[in-house]
């Protein structure tokens, strides 16, 4: 593929080098372009080599592929980086969804704040759902109330684990948080002393996570257990090779 042995050519050069080979690359694909879409792609990105998606998507879909670009785009190309990020680093995501798209998070304890900070937060306007849906691969999340702020805790791959309605009830967010939280624990332990930090803060959290901490200590006690090692008498052995000659 073109792209592919292109990034294999000019991945070790330095920044402006790179950039100069890149964009005699889209200069001379230019020359021999398989249509003339082909072509247009090439003399934009011969004049922009290695922009970033934001700054040329929209110019490449409308005004050289004739597509239009659906008002969420830019709002899909940072979530699929935010769940790179979450994918990467093996947290959870915390995905706020209401009318206008932005964070309006009532004041809140500091307990319920420090494990939000454990979750990959994003936010959306719930109209976004069916674009997120299909970025996702998963089903749109559903709503558990009427509540006009949709609170949802998902694994990394977006696998809705929990959600809630609103923020009003804190009991039940605190619930969708351990939820979240607790999954990725057990998903991928952490050590001791992360753990330790984590059973304190959900038994504060939640009734979820009351005997959620001691248990998973207690599974990872046993997965670290040596297997116990086997012990021959040697008299016994020697009594045993005695036996079976004799036998024969």
């Amino acid at each position: 593929m073109w792209a592919v042995e292109l990034y294999q050519n000019v991945k070790s050069e330095p920044g402006l080098r790179r950039l100069r080979a890149v964009s005699s690359a889209h200069q001379l694909a230019s020359l021999e372009p398989r249509n003339n879409q082909d072509r247009k792609i090439h003399q934009l990105l011969m004049e922009q080599p290695m922009p970033s998606l934001m700054r040329v998507y929209e110019e490449i879909f409308e005004s050289v592929l004739g597509e239009k670009v659906s008002k969420f785009g830019p709002l899909m190309v940072e979530a699929a980086r935010q769940i790179e990020r979450a994918e990467r680093a093996k947290r959870p995501i915390l995905f706020v969804m209401n009318e206008k798209g932005y964070l309006n998070v009532p004041e809140i304890p500091l307990l319920t704040q420090q494990v939000i900070n454990e979750f990959t937060l994003i936010t959306l306007p719930l109209r976004a759902a069916p674009a997120l849906s299909q970025l996702t691969g998963q089903p749109p999340f559903n709503s558990t109330g009427n509540g006009k702020t949709l609170i949802v805790a998902a694994r990394s791959d977006c696998t809705e684990l929990a959600s809630v309605s609103g923020w009003h009830d804190l009991a039940a967010v605190n619930a969708v948080l351990a939820t979240g939280w607790m999954d990725t624990l057990e998903r991928n332990p952490p050590e001791t002393r992360r753990l330790i930090r984590a059973e304190r803060l959900l038994r504060k959290l939640s009734p979820e996570g009351t005997d959620w901490g001691h248990e998973l200590k207690l599974r990872m006690g046993e997965d670290d257990r040596p297997t116990p090692e086997i012990k021959v008498d040697q008299m016994q052995l020697a009594g045993t090779g005695r036996h079976a000659t004799n036998l024969w």
